[in-house]
């Protein structure tokens, strides 16, 4: 599928077309991640991370973070 370079809010971009949209399962408003891999442009759907940061540190122990007393005495110095 071809498209042109053209001025899209005062900086070049490349239009995409519906159809790959929507094989891509993509639409108006969703990140991409934007990479050249042998002299080509790759633009592929952003990566979903599986848990947010809360939901990572209601995982941890703790106990296991807990500052001991070198820890409080590093961060007075």
């Amino acid at each position: 599928m071809k498209s042109i370079i053209c001025k899209i809010n005062g900086e070049e971009g490349v239009t995409i077309p519906g159809i790959l949209l929507k094989q891509l399962n993509l639409s108006m408003g969703d990140d991409v991640e934007m990479y050249t891999e042998n002299g080509l442009l790759i633009i592929e759907p952003a990566r979903q991370y599986e848990y947010s940061l809360t939901e990572l540190l209601q995982q941890c122990d703790a106990q296991s973070t807990a500052l001991d007393q070198d820890d409080i005495a590093w961060l007075n110095s």
